[in-house]
């Protein structure tokens, strides 16, 4: 019988700290290699978990990426590694298939259900990368169709069944957009596991119980919406807060997402996104608090800003300075934390991993993975970074080429370039 390993990383670099039970596979909500891993019959493989230490105990072993997070722990864990077991990598980081192909024996980009039966009997399916034939990536990759929505029921994270991938707003910033083609089963736009994310427009306070509303308007201004995409003005922030007091609980939460960083921003401008909430503020029982979390944009394959460059500038220190008494306290509440934003050095750290080739990954396991690296305070870490990995931060004339795009992009850049340069 076969054997069969999930890879479990022990000696991580990045690893996010919210939403874990345990370090290990069933401690985390991988719905789809879940999935991927009860597609496998169990009569023919044996399954179970493995670590750089044990990956070759195995014939085969699945390595899900879920974010830029896992490309440098498995730089850091496997490159350099004697391995005897066939290397079998998806998940929704698995983007830059030319940076790891020394590693990765069998790669999927996109989706992966109803493959893994075919990849471990040997049978070659079109689009995916395999490395004793298509090293070079002469042959184009394909990030790989929505098959069948998932449907799965375990003990760990209950019954979750799909119901969307991709969205139809098209943010010019988003890479799930762009990567995805638009599907839906029938009710629309659904955000994972919890589906608690959804557009603005589509907040309904109705549902609170107990947990923020999660939504992004993704641009502190018009014009920045305007620029990236996201059709949100001022007055419909506010028309949203107004339908606070038609809630049925007095206090309601939400978690609004806004990022901070775009190429063409150079300044901290919070006041007419907190003005635009705060104007719903009423003499009234009913009360909200808003809590804006602003990750550093990075410019993410596949998009129509996939070739930017990265803004340098510490939004996040501008957070921390910022005089916020002067909006004053009312039954609505905004809250723009310091703490929960991001900073250039992440986005870099992200870009670096995105752009990179297999020409370049020595040197971030050498430079990225070190703890001399890790120790480096933010001014450090942007000099090694503009050191040794600066062809990679500014403006770049293509992104992952080799891959083919599911939602061509040219239309959407030529407007995002015009957009910026209207007054």
């Amino acid at each position: 019988m076969k054997k069969v390993g999930i890879y479990v990383f022990t000696d991580a670099i990045k690893s996010r700290t919210t939403k874990k039970r345990e370090g290990y596979f069933d401690g985390q909500n991988y719905i789809g290699l879940r999935y991927i891993v009860s597609e496998i019959d169990k009569s023919e493989y044996e399954i179970s978990y493995v670590s750089k230490d044990t990956i070759n105990t195995v014939d085969f072993c699945l390595i899900s990426l879920t974010s830029y997070y896992d490309v440098i722990n498995v730089i850091n864990e496997l490159y350099g590694k004697k391995i005897t077991a066939k290397i079998l990598m998806g998940g929704a980081g698995y983007n830059n298939v030319g940076l790891l192909r020394d590693i990765v024996d069998i790669g999927t980009v996109g989706r992966g259900e109803g493959t893994i039966e075919k990849i471990l009997k040997g049978v070659e399916i079109p689009g995916l990368y395999y490395k004793e034939t298509n090293w070079n990536l002469r042959t184009p990759i394909n990030i790989m169709p929505l098959k069948e929505f998932i449907e799965i029921d375990d003990k760990y994270v209950g019954r979750y069944c799909e119901q969307s991938i991709g969205c139809q707003r098209k943010c010019y910033f988003c890479e799930y957009s762009w990567k995805h083609k638009w599907t839906k089963k029938d009710s629309g736009y659904h955000s994972g596991l919890l589906n608690r994310e959804t557009l603005l427009q589509d907040v309904d306070w109705t549902s609170y119980h107990n947990k923020d509303l999660v939504t992004a308007i993704d641009g502190a201004t018009e014009k920045t919406r305007h620029i990236i995409n996201k059709p949100i003005s001022n007055q419909d922030i506010t028309d949203k807060m107004l339908e606070i007091y038609d809630a049925p609980r007095e206090y309601v939460s939400m978690k609004l997402y806004c990022l901070l960083g775009y190429p063409f921003e150079t300044r901290f401008e919070p006041e007419e996104a907190v003005e635009a909430i705060i104007a719903a503020r009423r003499q009234s029982s009913h009360r909200c608090n808003v809590v804006i979390v602003s990750p550093h944009f990075m410019p993410m394959p596949f998009t129509p800003m996939e070739c930017e460059a990265v803004n340098w500038h510490n939004f996040r220190e501008e957070i921390k300075r910022y005089n916020w008494d002067k909006f004053g306290k009312g039954n609505i509440n905004v809250f723009w934390n310091w703490s929960l934003a991001s900073s250039p050095i992440s986005a870099a750290e992200a870009t670096v991993l995105n752009r990179a080739d297999v020409s370049d990954i020595e040197k971030i396991k050498a430079i990225l993975c070190s703890s001399k690296y890790k120790s480096l305070n933010a001014i450090q870490k942007r000099a090694t970074l503009e050191k040794y990995f600066g062809h990679l931060l500014g403006k770049v004339k293509a992104v992952l080429p080799y891959i083919v795009r599911n939602n061509p992009t040219e239309k959407a850049k030529e407007i995002y370039y015009r957009r910026i340069s209207e007054k």
